[in-house]
């Protein structure tokens, strides 16, 4: 036990030097919460990412998950993210964010970039996080399956979104960021997520309309 609590306490000492590392590329310090750093407020990095550029972006998230290393796998958790941040909201920011960027800087990157301008156009309108939402709204269903249904749903109706202002590539990876996203929170199974990248990779989606509607709770409980 003690080397285990001894491996986890060096996990997160070293994650969170990387992400304070990571957030001095964008100006921003580390607060002192309790006698310990904890990292800038999400609504800070916010502002900054929102009038950076993509390449800027992903060189900067590559430099953040280069410094974690083998660390990155294992970390990208709501404990965690809890531990690094300081409070409940802002950990589910970086998680979300975290989450978002790893697929944007990785296997979407490509399309990512050769649809910068109407994928910019189309989160200034509404977020990713604001559309998952939209698509669904808030519940305190826990039923597993209903939840899983309506991700399901949530992500399938963002994706349609997408599709229509900015063509189905387009669609398809952010679709694909909104999975990297519930999987990151962990509040689906392993089944749900591959029912989730299945919706994402249809070229046509049959699913009922009402589905549209319906509940998202991924983005709505941490």
């Amino acid at each position: 036990m003690g080397r285990l609590a001894e491996s986890a306490e060096e996990e997160e000492t070293e994650v969170r030097s990387c992400y304070i590392n990571y957030l001095a590329l964008y100006g921003l310090l580390a607060r002192n919460q309790n006698g310990r750093q904890v990292l800038a407020l999400y609504e800070l990095y916010d502002r900054l990412i929102k009038i950076t550029d993509l390449k800027t972006i992903c060189q900067n998230f590559d430099i953040l998950t280069t410094c974690m290393g083998g660390y990155r796998a294992t970390c990208s958790n709501p404990q965690t993210f809890l531990q690094l941040a300081g409070n409940p909201n802002d950990a589910r920011d970086y998680l979300l964010d975290f989450a978002f960027f790893e697929n944007v800087c990785g296997t979407g990157k490509e399309v990512f970039l050769q649809n910068q301008v109407c994928l910019s156009q189309a989160f200034a309108q509404a977020s990713l996080s604001h559309r998952l939402v939209q698509c669904g709204g808030t519940s305190q269903e826990q039923n597993q399956m209903m939840v899983c249904d309506r991700g399901i749903a949530a992500v399938g109706c963002v994706r349609d979104q997408i599709i229509q202002q900015c063509g189905f590539p387009s669609g398809k990876v952010v679709c694909s960021a909104a999975v990297n996203m519930a999987r990151g929170l962990g509040q689906a199974d392993v089944t749900c997520i591959q029912q989730m990248d299945y919706v994402c990779n249809l070229e046509h989606r049959a699913l009922p309309v009402f589905f549209a509607v319906l509940l998202f709770a991924f983005f709505v409980y941490f």
